[in-house]
Formats: C-alpha cells, structure tokens, sequence
C-alpha cells in the first residue's frame, strides 16, 4: 500500500476573547495577552499492522496446562511466518499463570490451573492480514484482538500536525490583535494537548471480531478491504504579549 501524507490546517478551532491586563507601562505600550486556541491536521495512509493473539489454556497440573499453551504459541508463530511476517516482529514473550475456578454458583469450584500467553506483532505486510486471519483461524486462540493499522513514521507526522497547529495559531493571533489595533508580541505559554488519530476506516465488506473468545477451528473468510486515511490531530493553547500600536 502507497503511504502519503497531506498537512492542512484545520478552519475551524474555538478562540478565547482577547483580555488585557493592567501592567507597569513600558515606553509606551501597554502590556496585555491574547489567548488563542489552533489545531493543526495531517492525513496519511497507515503502513503498519499491530495485532494482538491469546492463548489459554487449564489442564490439572501447571505443566500440563503451560505445555499445551506453548504448542499452540508455536503453532501460531509458524502461520505468522508462513504468511510472510518476519519472526523478529513477534512477541511471544508475556504470560500468565495461576489457579481458575468456576464462579458462576457462587462456590468457586477449583477447575485446575491456567496458563495465558500473548502473541503481539507489528508488521508493514498490511495487505496479508486477510491471510494471517484464515491461517490463525484453524488454531486453539482464545482470543485475536481487533487490529491497530498505525503508521511507522507516527512521530514525525504528530510532529507536521503540530508545526500547522503552531503556524495557525499565530495568525489567528495577528488576525484578532490587527483588528484590535494592536500588535502581537512574544509566546507568554504554550500548551499542547495529546494527538488524536481518528478512527480507521474501512470500504468493502465488514469485517467482525471474537474480542471475548476467539472460536477456534472455525473458519474465517480472509477479508477483502481497502483502508482509507487518517487524520492526525493536534489542539494546542498559545498565549502571547499583546501590545498596543505606536
């Protein structure tokens, strides 16, 4: 998939009136600030595929229970490779263990002991997800968490998204300041609000996910989609001197 990217400025972005406060005069001019409120945007189309796989496994004994888990670690890490993701982006490194019981009476009946393993990969093969899908469907995963497709230059676009939220923000500033009769003068403070990526989006058929328990064996058609753009948002809050014409 061809990645780009477009930086724009938002044209719409809420501004707090402009307030003068009462200083020491300087020459002149008197000291007062301008607040102003900007958001700078950036689209790109995503490169990269996260995915999220669990396997659980009870049996009576720990070592039973944590030997079945790993056959199917192994079992899930081969179809990963085989559908073309290079072994060093998987993680099969995180688990869990301990006693599970049955709650549903009230009792707790004891049913034996539990291991979790988690799989994570990060892969740019977006376009073979379909094929991770049909050849993890045939295999005992408790669970496949719905996909993140993310970017791999993610700070460098937030960073583009940040720079138009800047540049906006400035001429907003000069904007309210000229028609006040004023002059806008140094950054007082600046403050930025954490990025915002949009939802990804699909076209083409929907595509619908176990996330409370992945039926195993089932057969699941390798879905057929084209993934649109996402927006990279930045909202910043910038406070400048404000300062009365000569």
């Amino acid at each position: 998939m061809k990645a780009g990217w477009l930086a724009g400025i938002a044209t719409v972005a809420a501004i707090v009136p402009v307030t003068f406060l009462a200083a020491e005069p300087v020459s002149t001019a008197e000291r007062g600030i301008i607040q102003v409120r900007a958001t700078g945007t950036v689209t790109a189309a995503p490169d990269t595929l996260e995915l999220r796989l669990v396997v659980r496994q009870t049996a009576e004994s720990l070592a039973l229970a944590s030997q079945r888990a790993d056959e199917i670690v192994e079992e899930a890490v081969a179809a990963l490779t085989e559908a073309g993701v290079d072994e060093e982006s998987i993680d099969s490194s995180r688990f869990w263990s301990g006693p599970e019981y049955d709650w549903s009476r009230g009792s707790g009946r004891y049913l034996g002991e539990s291991v979790e393993r988690v799989i994570e990969l990060e892969t740019r093969l977006i376009d073979a997800y379909g094929e991770i899908l049909g050849r993890l469907s045939s295999l005992r995963l408790h669970r496949i968490d719905p996909p993140e497709f993310t970017h791999s230059e993610r700070e460098q676009l937030e960073l583009e998204a940040l720079r138009e939220a800047v540049l906006a923000a400035r001429q907003k500033a000069e904007t309210m300041a000229g028609a006040a009769g004023a002059e806008v003068g140094p950054v007082q403070s600046m403050i930025e609000e954490p990025a915002q990526w949009a939802p990804m989006a699909f076209s083409g058929p929907e595509i619908m996910f176990e996330s409370a328990g992945f039926v195993s064996g089932a057969d699941v058609p390798a879905p057929v989609m084209q993934l649109t753009d996402r927006e990279i948002r930045v909202d910043i809050q910038v406070v400048y001197e404000l300062l009365s014409e000569n």
